[in-house]
C-alpha cells in the first residue's frame, strides 16, 4: 500500500512537472511566434527603408548629374561672358575713336571758318573806317570854312571905328557869328562893351579852331572805334553764314 501511495505521489508529481513543461513550452511557442513576428515586421521595415534608401540614393545621383550640367553651363556662361566684354570693349573703343575723329574733324572745320570770319573782320575792320574818312574830311572842312568866316567877320566887327548904338538889326555879324560858331565857344567869347561917342579898341583875339585830327578824335572816340569794329565783325560774320546757307 505504501508502495502505491508513492507511486501514486510520483505519478502526480510527473504530471505536475509535466503540466510545468507544457506551459513552459506554451510560453516559449508564444514568445517564439511574437519573435517571428517581430523579425517580420523588422524584415518588412528593412525592406522599406532599403527602398527608401535606394530612392534617396536616386535622388541625390540626380542632382548630381543635375549639378554637374549647372557647373558645366556656369562654366559656359563664364566663357561667353569673358568674349564678349572682350568684343564689348572692342567696339566700344572703336566706337570711342570714331567719335573722337569725327569731334576732331569738326574742330577743325570750326576752326577754319573762325579764322575765315576773323580774317574778314580784319579786312572789314580795315577798310570800312578808311570810307568814313572822306565825309568826315568834308564836315571838318565845312567848320574850317565857318569858322575862318566867323573869324573875319569877327574881326571887323572889332576894327576901330565909330559905330552907332548897338541894336539886334544892326548886327548882322554877330548874329552869322552866333549861328556858326559852337554854343561852348560862343559863351567864352566875351563880348566887347560900346560906350556912345568912343571907338572901341580891343586886341584881336585866337580863335579856338581846333585841328581835324581832333576834331575826328573827338568826334569818333576810341571806344566808338571799337564799337564800329565789332559791328563790322558781327556784319560781316553774319553775311558769311547767309553766304554758306
Amino acid at each position: 500500500m505504501d508502495q502505491v501511495a508513492s507511486l501514486a505521489a510520483s505519478k502526480d508529481e510527473a504530471g505536475r512537472q509535466l503540466a510545468e513543461a507544457k506551459a513552459k513550452a506554451d510560453s516559449a511557442n508564444a514568445a517564439l511566434a511574437e519573435a517571428e513576428s517581430r523579425a517580420d515586421e523588422s524584415e518588412k521595415s528593412a525592406a522599406l527603408l532599403a527602398q527608401e534608401l535606394a530612392a534617396a540614393g536616386a535622388a541625390v545621383r540626380e542632382k548630381d548629374a543635375r549639378l554637374e550640367d549647372l557647373r558645366q553651363e556656369l562654366s559656359g556662361l563664364r566663357e561667353a561672358m569673358a568674349h564678349g566684354s572682350a568684343s564689348m570693349k572692342s567696339e566700344f573703343t572703336a566706337m570711342l575713336e570714331r567719335l573722337c575723329e569725327e569731334k576732331d574733324k569738326q574742330l577743325a572745320d570750326r576752326e577754319g571758318e573762325l579764322a575765315i570770319l576773323m580774317e574778314k573782320a580784319r579786312q572789314g575792320a580795315s577798310t570800312k573806317p578808311k570810307s568814313n574818312i572822306a565825309p568826315k574830311a568834308t564836315d571838318i572842312a565845312a567848320v574850317e570854312g565857318d569858322l575862318a568866316d566867323t573869324g573875319a567877320q569877327s574881326r571887323r566887327s572889332q576894327s576901330p571905328r565909330r559905330s552907332p548904338r548897338s541894336s539886334p538889326a544892326n548886327k548882322p555879324t554877330v548874329a552869322v557869328s552866333a549861328a556858326t560858331t559852337p554854343a561852348s565857344a560862343s559863351a567864352r567869347t566875351p563880348k566887347p562893351s560900346v560906350t556912345p561917342g568912343r571907338a572901341v579898341s580891343t586886341p584881336e583875339r585866337k580863335l579856338n579852331v581846333k585841328s581835324p585830327r581832333s576834331i575826328l578824335r573827338r568826334q569818333d572816340p576810341p571806344s566808338a572805334k571799337r564799337r564800329k569794329v565789332h559791328f563790322n565783325e558781327r556784319d560781316n560774320a553774319i553775311e558769311l553764314r547767309s553766304g554758306e546757307a
